[in-house]
């Protein structure tokens, strides 16, 4: 399925759009169930309103996630807003986790483990572009979303990310 992408926060922000058609495969769990499960039957030109609450995607946002870092630590060009991949010390096999720099005072860093959008109900407003036979190789845009290691390939895949407001609850 080929479909254009708007996602809007609780304050009717746009945080996502995209600037061209996304292609996925219906029914290969690719996107959020949820979503899928209202795309599924749609046709050309059919649109989609859909709510997502934070256990419908990225969860509920865990303060426990939220930790402070020497600086030094760290990479020297580092800066509110850059993600780094970090590793657990005590689990060797454990695959590195992408955590996002919320704020720098001094020689102390504060590091944020959640999904930009961890807490955060959205709403997807979704248009059918096509529905096709899924190629041999295709490979879906939402993977790169929900694949937190690499959102700069949801960009290149035609998706513009804006920042989310967040509060702590």
């Amino acid at each position: 399925m080929t479909v254009r992408l708007q996602v809007y926060d609780a304050d009717n922000e746009l945080v996502i759009e995209s600037d061209g058609p996304i292609t996925y495969l219906q029914g290969g769990g690719e996107i959020f169930p949820k979503l899928e499960g209202l795309l599924e039957g749609k046709h050309v030109g059919d649109t989609v309103s859909a709510y997502l609450e934070p256990t419908d995607h990225f969860g509920d946002y865990d303060a426990e996630l939220v930790y402070l870092e020497d600086r030094k630590l760290l990479p020297p060009d580092i800066e509110v807003g850059s993600q780094i991949e970090r590793s657990d010390d005590d689990d060797p096999d454990a695959e590195p986790v992408l955590v996002t720099v919320t704020d720098i005072q001094g020689e102390t860093v504060v590091l944020d483990g959640n999904h930009p959008f961890a807490g955060s109900a959205l709403r997807f407003e979704v248009e059918v572009l096509a529905i096709g036979e899924p190629e041999a190789d295709a490979e879906g845009a939402f993977d790169a979303i929900d694949d937190e290691d690499d959102l700069e390939a949801a960009r290149r895949g035609g998706l513009q990310f804006r920042t989310l407001k967040r509060t702590l609850h």
